[in-house]
């Protein structure tokens, strides 16, 4: 959606009235769907469900995009370069569907190396520099990235624990781990003071 936008003229337009101008129809989850009726026209959810900014709307982040496609009901979904072949295990399954590339050429969806439409930075994992404990959570982040290693987390609201970690406060509550990917690394890089003001500042 980014390639389209930046290539409108200038002046560029709000992303969410380009977008609906552009589109016959959609969804677009968490879209302003008084303002922009059309983002939300496809949608799912039923009443105030409909285009929520949350898995109430079952065509919701990009597993919900490509079951609106899945569905028939969208012609075209933006989706992680991964997200066909998480969904699909079956290759005939996988084989209905197919990437569209930049040069108006179509490839298959493991192909995504060589056809996508945009690359964009991973996610980022954040947490506070209150309280000293900037390097214990980086520790304790760093030790979650280990292959065939993930410790086991325990989350409650605020509460973090990790077992190796006694000065995290206990707390009796469900296991986490980092959601892996087969096939990918998860690496994470501790950014610098500097860095971070950097890429916040702006």
């Amino acid at each position: 959606m980014g390639v389209l936008y930046w290539e409108l003229p200038d002046p560029q337009e709000n992303l969410q009235k380009a977008a609906s101008n552009f589109f016959a129809a959609s969804c677009v989850p968490c879209a302003d769907r008084t303002a922009f009726p059309k983002l939300c026209q496809l949608c799912a959810g039923k009443g105030t469900d409909k285009c929520a900014c949350s898995n109430h709307e079952p065509y919701f982040g990009y597993s919900g995009a490509f079951k609106c496609l899945q569905d028939g009901v969208g012609d075209v979904a933006f989706v992680k370069h991964l997200t066909v072949l998480d969904d699909l295990k079956q290759k005939s399954e996988r084989d209905q569907y197919e990437l569209l590339c930049r040069d108006n050429t179509r490839k298959p969806v493991d192909k995504y190396e060589e056809c996508y439409l945009a690359q964009v930075p991973s996610h980022a994992v954040v947490a506070r520099s209150a309280g000293g404990k900037e390097d214990l959570i980086w520790e304790l982040l760093n030790q979650a990235q280990v292959p065939n290693h993930c410790p086991p987390f325990l989350l409650s609201g605020p509460c973090l624990h990790l077992g190796h970690f006694p000065s995290f406060p206990y707390c009796h509550c469900r296991t986490f781990c980092f959601q892996g990917i087969v096939g990918i690394v998860l690496h994470m890089i501790h950014l610098s003071e500097s860095t971070q003001q950097r890429l916040f500042s702006e």
